[in-house]
């Protein structure tokens, strides 16, 4: 038996010898095929990968692969698939028509136009191509109209949708070009009928769904839930929310959605009532209740939400869910004492919940929530290292634990270690693939690496996954503007307030987007909805962009009867008052004026401490310092707490040469402010001033370890370890510290980035950042020079001597003389090698 069984083994080997390398790739299709068509998914996905060993070009495998990952929702893999398919295979009809949908499904619209380039090839007559073709062709065409405010051609791709549709009404992307054409149009009764269209067309299971019809069904609810805003319909409203919810139940953020409408509806005991009837149908799961007792101490207050917990953990019998998770409701308790101030006493009940919860038969989760709610307040009393070691021992038997993931990446990014931060992050990510807080902590990640497209890819999905809450949305439009990419900021603002329409904060910042686009009518709008909501609390805000909207269209006049009107409204007298029209002086360069108006204020109120600042600060715009300084002394002694004082007298007795009595002044200010960071920044810059760099370093460095994501603390200590130091350890502790600052459009954070990069020999990233920062700083001296430098590095000799010229003319004669020498040694390094490098210096540090 043995022998006969090891021939026919070499009869099997020889066999299989024989066969060619496609007909193993063809069997392994045929496998493949076989356990796909019987719901045997992951074993075919193997089969078709074995099928790639043999036969990379085999197309009918690589399309059953493509297909069957797509239509597990995995649409990067799928993608990924796809395009190998059209790369090796560029007729393919099917490759071609994939790629344009799932370019359109996942926001890649020059994707989208390339292969409905590639459709319209293989499909010369479009009106005889498929209706799926035709419908995918349109859908681009009018993205790429919308794009370029083409309204012509939006209006033709949508009039070819709406043929399509007459023959075939389940064509969704035709749909929804036709829906996007009458938004654009504002033909909002139009849009919800074609919306409701849509809606009826989809499943009514939601598990029947497949990735790209679930984000096409999503956007289809969120279109219409905009629309009936847009006609004042609320109830319309509120039942769509609510039916969304039903559809999508394990999307939090769209419970958070229906809470944040009705706040801002005045409607807080729906809200409750709402939160109260989820807790009735949630049996045992602690989530509703835990979500109640958050909204009560956000809306009602703490002492409420404390009051609700008592109640319910004195109930007998308990609740289900709290007989279930008491533990869970106590730690919570415990939280809601910490938040409200009692901090030591909450962080000792919750040390005592865990000790009782670990000896009670509490599941190891709960604990483990506590452990992480426990670190959350060891990290707001200080203590950092206690926090760790209890997240460490959450992960160290339970290393998917999301919680202690985020906290862990959190600390990774505050250290700097942002790739270790991001290995934490993606395996978090793994397990919660729809969490917008994992995707805004690696935003920052990314932000910390001066990776700026894929940290605005994270902030872009993180507004998706949170259905464009608040905070989220506020967020990426604040990035999009730092950006300049307002249009994009207004239409990432206006989906928010469309869920948010009372958020305050958010039409604050649709209002700023407006000023910057200068679009003066809707700004003005953004002001007169922002005193409607909150004429009280929002009146600065709403002061600030009006004054803004004035400046901005040169109506000096007005802006100095807004600000004297203002000043006056606001019961301050006749300080206030001459403060905002000195102030609309200032702003429109009228420094003689100002300096009228404040020598007349202070003749009329001479011991006001206000008036004095008032003047004192003037003074200081035009260099009379001396002057300003004697004020200023009169002004911190009635007001020893006002910081802007202090800054301004060390600033103008360093103006004025005078260091000692600028240390003096800070001497002063630290006894009085303590450990201010502010003051703490003065110290160092006076350091600086006096040649002790190291000193400087110390405390930007204590700064830093306190508070790493200030971005100002960043620059300047990475600018100070670049001047103070030559080893490598501190040079790759530079750029460690300021590459966030890597494309961002501040003059200061583009010097001390680009002389990072050419001290560390990148000269093209050198010149990228150096030739806009010496264009924002063109008095700065050694901006110039270090643009200089890098002209000389890369062999331009003529632009390196204009550039050293320019840093000579404005380094008044004896007052730098290293900066004189510096340029002296790279004159002669030029002459001598023009290609060489120079001797290393600074980066700018803000407020240098």
């Amino acid at each position: 038996m043995v022998k006969k069984y090891v021939l026919a083994l070499t009869l099997v080997g020889a066999l299989s010898a024989c066969q060619s390398t496609e007909e193993k790739a063809e069997n392994y299709y045929q496998s493949a095929v076989k356990l796909i068509d019987g719901g045997d998914v992951d074993r075919g996905l193997v089969e078709l990968r074995n099928v790639f060993r043999y036969d990379g070009q085999h197309h009918d495998a690589r399309a059953l692969y493509a297909r069957t990952v797509r239509a597990r929702g995995d649409l990067k893999e799928a993608y990924g698939q796809y395009l190998r398919l059209a790369e090796q295979y560029p007729d393919d009809p099917a490759a071609a028509l994939a790629l344009t949908e799932i370019s359109l499904a996942t926001g890649r619209g020059e994707e989208g136009l390339r292969y409905a380039g590639v459709l319209r090839r293989i499909h010369p007559d479009l009106a005889a191509a498929p209706a799926e073709v035709q419908a995918a062709v349109r859908a681009v065409d009018f993205a790429a109209a919308a794009q370029k405010k083409d309204s012509a051609g939006m209006a033709e791709a949508a009039a070819a949708a709406v043929t399509l549709l007459r023959g075939a009404p389940d064509l969704a992307l035709a749909r929804q070009v036709v829906i996007a054409e009458n938004l654009s149009q504002q033909r909002w009764e139009a849009a919800r009928d074609e919306i409701a269209a849509g809606l009826a067309a989809m499943p009514s299971d939601a598990a029947a769904l497949g990735a790209e019809d679930r984000l096409m069904l999503r956007r289809l609810y969120e279109m219409r839930l905009g629309v009936l805003q847009q006609l004042g319909d609320k109830v319309g409203f509120e039942t769509g929310l609510k039916e969304m919810i039903a559809y999508f139940p394990d999307e939090t953020a769209l419970q958070a959605t229906l809470l944040r409408w009705y706040v801002s509806e005045g409607r807080l005991d729906d809200a409750e009532a709402w939160l109260r009837a989820r807790i009735a149908a949630a049996g045992a799961d602690p989530e509703p209740r835990i979500t109640l007792v958050q909204f009560l101490a956000e809306l009602r207050g703490g002492k409420a939400a404390l009051a609700e917990l008592d109640t319910v953990l004195a109930q007998d019998p308990l609740p289900a869910d709290v007989v279930a998770n008491a533990a869970t409701f106590r730690g919570q308790r415990a939280n809601l004492r910490y938040l409200q101030g009692d901090r030591a006493a909450a962080v000792t009940e919750m040390r005592d919940v865990i000790k009782a919860a670990e000896g009670d038969g509490t599941t190891a989760a709960q604990i483990d929530r506590l452990r992480i709610g426990l670190a959350k307040m060891e990290v707001g009393l200080g203590n950092q290292v206690g926090a760790r070691q209890l997240v460490e021992t959450v992960l160290s038997h339970d290393a998917t634990n999301i919680d202690a993931m985020k906290l862990k990446g959190n600390w990774l990014i505050d250290d700097d270690k942002t790739g270790d931060a991001l290995v934490v992050l993606r395996a978090a990510l793994g397990q919660a693939p729809r969490d917008p807080e994992l995707m805004t902590l690696m935003a920052r990640a990314y932000e910390r690496e001066g990776n700026r497209d894929l940290m605005a890819e994270m902030l872009a999905r993180a507004v998706e996954l949170s259905s464009s809450a608040p905070e989220t949305s506020l967020r990426y439009a604040n990035f999009l503007l730092s950006d300049k990419k307002l249009r994009s900021a207004e239409d990432v603002l206006i989906d928010a307030l469309r869920l948010a329409p009372a958020d305050v904060q958010l039409l604050a910042a649709l209002g700023r987007t407006h000023v910057a686009m200068k679009d003066w009518a809707r700004a003005e709008q953004d002001v007169s909805r922002l005193r409607e909501l909150a004429p009280e609390q929002m009146r600065e805000m709403a002061d600030q962009l009006q004054a803004q909207i004035f400046a901005g269209q040169n109506r000096t006049e007005d802006l100095s009867q807004f600000l004297t009107e203002r000043g006056a409204a606001q019961g301050e007298g006749s300080l206030a008052a001459e403060a905002a029209v000195i102030q609309a002086n200032i702003v429109a360069g009228k420094l003689d004026a100002a300096l009228s108006r404040s020598e007349a204020l202070m003749a009329k109120l001479p011991d006001d401490p206000g008036a004095k600042y008032v003047r004192a600060t003037v003074l200081s715009l035009a260099r009379r310092d001396q002057e300003a300084a004697g004020l200023l002394e009169d002004v911190v002694a009635a007001q020893p707490r006002l910081l802007s004082a202090w800054q301004a007298l060390v600033a103008v007795q360093t103006r004025r040469g005078d260091l000692d009595a600028a240390g003096a002044v800070l001497d002063r200010a630290e006894a009085t402010l303590g450990e201010d960071p502010t003051v703490k920044m003065l110290r160092a810059s006076w350091l600086e001033a006096r040649g002790d760099l190291e000193g400087a370093i110390a405390i930007y460095q204590a700064l830093y370890d306190q508070r790493s994501d200030n971005i100002v603390v960043a620059n300047n200590l990475a600018s100070l370890l670049t001047t103070a130091r030559n080893d490598d350890e501190s040079l790759s502790r530079a750029y460690t510290i300021a590459r966030r600052l890597r494309g961002l459009a501040m003059p200061a954070f583009q010097d001390t980035y680009g002389w990072i990069a050419f001290r560390r020999g990148d000269m093209q990233e050198a010149l990228a950042a150096l030739e806009p920062a010496a264009a924002g700083l063109r008095n700065d001296p050694q901006v110039q020079f270090h643009l200089g430098q890098v002209y000389a590095a890369l062999g331009r000799a003529d632009e390196a001597r204009g550039q050293y010229d320019r840093a000579a003319q404005l380094i008044p004669a004896g007052s730098n003389p290293a900066m004189e020498t510096r340029l002296s040694e790279a004159r002669a390094a030029l002459e001598a090698a023009p290609a060489a490098g120079a001797p290393a210096a600074a980066g700018t540090k803000v407020g240098q």
